[in-house]
């Protein structure tokens, strides 16, 4: 019975977990409640996260084969990233994907140390995946002519981003957060096709974002 107890109190605080992933770790930095957006949901396709939080509740029940399964999904997904890549994203990627084969190989033996290295090799994952997409969003805004794409690739590394600094010991800042909030909702207009003329430059607060971002990503230190 207590066994029982205890692994739905930590299905609910993993969950609670996945759903809170763009909120601040410190008790000093405000929180706010999960936003659920149609169009957030369709940009960020939730991959490879989905299977990421499955791998992590398969372990909590013990069931160490289907968590191994569900990092290789999500795996998966970050291989079909890989053509899309430059050169240096390439490599971040690739370096992430090699971590969690041989990390899903050491879950499915049960010879980890226990949730800190799920959340140690996730956020690796989060910062190749943050780089992936805005060296593509950062590519395709240059080129001018579709900036809906360019606008979802943003939406993209703005939430692997967070989800890389949710499962460190690191934090986003309340300011940190709200500059990211500020993009997020640059991105999600233009998805939408809202009005834009009250931005004087587009152009600009792309660039804005992308060097915000990439700064973020330097400041993590190298994976």
């Amino acid at each position: 019975m207590k066994k029982t107890v205890l692994t739905l109190s930590a299905l609910v605080l993993f969950g609670m977990l996945y759903s809170c992933k763009q909120q601040p770790k410190t008790d000093k930095e405000a929180k706010s409640p999960p936003e659920t957006s149609e169009v957030e949901v369709k940009v960020k396709a939730l991959e490879p996260d989905d299977s990421f939080y499955r791998a992590e509740v398969s372990y909590i029940d013990k069931d160490f084969e289907q968590s191994a399964t569900e990092i290789l999904n999500g795996v998966s997904f970050m291989k079909k990233l890989l053509p899309f890549s430059k050169p240096d994203q390439k490599k971040k990627l690739q370096k992430s994907i090699d971590e969690l084969t041989d990390f899903a190989r050491d879950v499915k033996a049960d010879r980890v140390n226990g949730y800190q290295d799920f959340e140690y090799f996730f956020a690796r994952a989060g910062k190749a995946l943050c780089a992936h997409h805005i060296y593509l969003s950062e590519t395709i805004a240059g080129e001018g002519n579709n900036n809906k794409e360019a606008a979802r690739n943003l939406l993209k590394a703005i939430h692997y981003l967070r989800s890389s600094y949710a499962k460190s010991e690191t934090g986003l800042s309340a300011g940190e957060q709200a500059t990211l909030e500020k993009y997020k909702k640059f991105a999600k207009r233009i998805i939408r096709k809202d009005d834009m003329k009250d931005i004087k430059d587009v152009k600009k607060v792309f660039k804005d974002a992308f060097t915000n971002i990439n700064s973020q990503l330097l400041l993590m230190g190298e994976s």
